[in-house]
């Protein structure tokens, strides 16, 4: 199941989808703007996988915490929340070819 093309395309559609807050915000704040909404996409983006447990690998050499969580990162931090979401979305893509060839077949 895991080498469908239903499950690889549903996969690498979620993981674009779920790592999009880094890509655009950068993208929008080198070209001057700053939209409030995906700044706080960002955050969000960022904090999830710290609250999930992810923060407990890291010291504070690592990370930089402020008012609204996560400031900044080194490397390695940014790369493990960027595997988290993929993570994620292999998981979400996993659980709903399996319940849509269920579905299928029950019909």
């Amino acid at each position: 199941m895991l080498t469908s093309k239903e499950f690889i395309t549903r996969f690498i559609f979620l993981a674009l989808l779920l790592n999009l807050p880094a890509v655009f915000t950068s993208l929008l704040a080198e070209m001057g703007l700053e939209p409030i909404l995906l700044i706080a996409w960002l955050a969000v983006w960022a904090n999830v996988p710290k609250f999930a447990g992810l923060g407990y690998v890291f010291d504070s050499s690592d990370i930089i915490l402020g008012e609204f969580g996560l400031m900044d990162a080194s490397a390695v931090v940014i790369f493990s929340i960027v595997m988290f979401w993929v993570l994620c979305a292999a998981c979400i893509a996993f659980f709903s070819v399996l319940f849509s060839k269920r579905y299928k077949n029950s019909l």
